[in-house]
């Protein structure tokens, strides 16, 4: 509910064909909600764990992405 009163004022049609970006993610839970707007949606951790358990929790989501960073920068993000 939290999520669509933010992309509210946003073109929907427009999301189709952009990415969303979670950093510290963690197990994916709010990487979910974006997966039905965006055309991928994107979250970033530093734990090896809470990736690995998200990965497992969204392996139904197409369209989502789960990543291990270094907890620096962004350098794990593909372009």
């Amino acid at each position: 509910r939290d999520f669509e009163f933010l992309i509210q004022p946003l073109e929907p049609n427009a999301l189709k064909s952009k990415s969303s970006l979670e950093i510290g993610c963690a197990v994916g839970r709010l990487v979910r909600q974006p997966s039905y707007y965006f055309k991928q949606a994107i979250g970033i951790d530093v734990s090896k764990q809470a990736i690995e358990k998200g990965r497992t929790l969204l392996s139904d989501v197409v369209n989502a992405e789960l990543i291990l960073g270094n907890g620096s920068d962004l350098s794990a993000l593909p372009d």
